[in-house]
C-alpha cells in the first residue's frame, strides 16, 4: 500500500465484528471479505444467536463498510444460484453438467443441484448420492481429469481443514465445522491437510479418519505419541518445509507410533 501500485490491490478477510472491522479501518485498506457463516450449526451453536439477531449483526458490518467507503468482496460464482431460484419461481427443470462441465463455462454442476434439490425438498426423492462420489472418482481415475481439490462435493480437500482450532472442533461436535454429515450422504469423512498449523487436534482427526477407527479405539489428541508426530512435523517446518504433510509420509509415522491401526488400514482397504 505504501508502494502506491495500482495491482495488485490489497484486501482483507474478516469476521462481521465490529473489532475486526476497525483493524481494516485503521490499516486503510479499500477492500474485505467479511465472513457471515449462515448454516444453522453455527448461528445457534457456536454464536449463540437466534437467525435475526445475526443477520442484524451482520448487516450492521456491512452497512459500516460501506458507510466508510470499503467495498464488502463478493461471491460471483451464481449459476447454482440462479438455477436454484429458477426452481423456486417455477421452473421445471434446470440443465446441468456433470461437474459442470461442457463447451463453455459457467455451467450448473449437476451434483451441486443434487444437493439444492434435496435442501428444498427435504429428501432425495429415491436418488442414491453417493454416487457422487464414484462418479468424481471415475473422472479421476477414468478420464485423467484432475478434479480441482476445493471443488464442492467431489474435490479431495471439499471437507478438509488445515486450522488445528477446526480439527479441534470436529472432534468435538463434526456437526458445526462439517457442511453436512458427508459420511452418511457422500461416503467421505472430514479430513484434515497436516501441516504447520495443524496441531495435536489436527493429527489426532488425521488418525482417526484415515484409519476408519471406531469410537472404541478413538485416538485422543493429548495420547504422547500424538506429541511425539507433532514435534516431528513441528521440526519439518521449522527447517523450511512448506507442503503439507503427505499421506505416505503419515505412513510411515503411523507405522512407527501407532503399529496397531495398520491392520484397521488394511482391512479396510483390502
Amino acid at each position: 500500500m505504501e508502494k502506491g501500485y495500482d495491482f495488485p490491490q490489497v484486501t482483507a478477510w474478516i469476521r462481521a465484528k465490529k473489532e475486526d472491522f476497525q483493524l481494516v479501518k485503521d490499516l486503510g485498506i479499500k477492500e474485505t471479505g467479511i465472513l457471515v457463516s449462515c448454516s444453522n450449526y453455527h448461528v445457534f451453536k457456536k454464536l449463540k444467536m437466534t437467525r435475526k439477531d445475526a443477520i442484524k449483526e451482520y448487516t450492521k458490518i456491512i452497512e459500516a463498510s460501506l458507510d466508510a467507503g470499503i467495498i464488502p468482496r463478493a461471491d460471483f460464482y451464481r449459476a447454482v444460484v440462479n438455477s436454484t431460484t429458477a426452481w423456486l419461481y417455477g421452473a421445471s427443470s434446470v440443465n446441468t453438467a456433470l461437474l459442470g462441465i461442457r463447451e463453455r463455462t459457467g455451467n450448473t454442476p449437476l451434483e451441486s443441484m443434487v444437493m439444492e434439490y434435496i435442501q428444498l425438498r427435504g429428501g432425495d426423492g429415491g436418488m442414491n448420492i453417493k454416487k457422487i462420489t464414484e462418479i468424481g472418482e471415475c473422472f479421476e481415475n477414468e478420464l485423467n481429469y484432475k478434479i480441482p481439490p476445493r471443488t464442492p462435493f467431489v474435490g479431495k480437500a471439499f471437507n478438509a481443514t488445515r486450522a488445528g482450532i477446526h480439527a479441534d472442533g470436529l472432534l468435538k461436535d463434526e456437526e458445526i465445522y462439517n457442511i453436512f454429515d458427508t459420511t452418511e450422504i457422500l461416503g467421505r469423512r472430514p479430513v484434515v491437510i497436516l501441516d504447520a498449523h495443524s496441531g495435536a487436534a489436527g493429527i489426532a482427526m488425521w488418525l482417526n479418519n484415515y484409519f476408519m477407527t471406531n469410537d472404541d479405539i478413538l485416538i485422543n489428541k493429548r495420547d504422547e505419541r500424538i506429541a511425539k508426530i507433532k514435534e516431528w512435523i513441528d521440526n519439518e517446518y521449522e527447517n523450511g518445509r512448506v507442503t503439507a504433510i503427505s499421506d505416505s509420509e503419515m505412513e510411515q509415522i503411523v507405522e512407527k507410533y501407532f503399529s496397531e491401526l495398520l491392520p484397521i488400514r488394511q482391512e479396510g482397504t483390502g
